[in-house]
């Protein structure tokens, strides 16, 4: 999936917060249950937003051999706007 165009100015003036989604166990992707799977589902569409309103530059998984885990990185005018997300 690609990114929309994000505002020259806005991007100059902004900070890129990098996410690392720590599973709560290493087989998370695997053994999730109805309810894990309807909060990732919710997750998703979130961060699906964020990237349609431009305040994301890339997610997703990391299929890491220890373990997967998620990735976020998130263009925001402070560290403020970034802890809200």
């Amino acid at each position: 999936m690609s990114a929309p165009a994000v505002d020259s100015s806005r991007e100059r003036s902004s900070l890129l917060f990098l996410f690392r989604l720590i599973p709560p166990r290493a087989d998370f992707a695997q053994t999730m249950t109805d309810a894990e799977q309807y909060a990732m589902c919710r997750a998703m569409a979130y961060w699906q937003e964020l990237l349609a309103a431009g305040r994301v530059v890339v997610y997703g998984p990391v299929a890491d051999p220890e373990g997967v885990w998620g990735l976020g990185v998130l263009r925001v005018a402070d560290r403020a706007e970034a802890l809200a997300i």
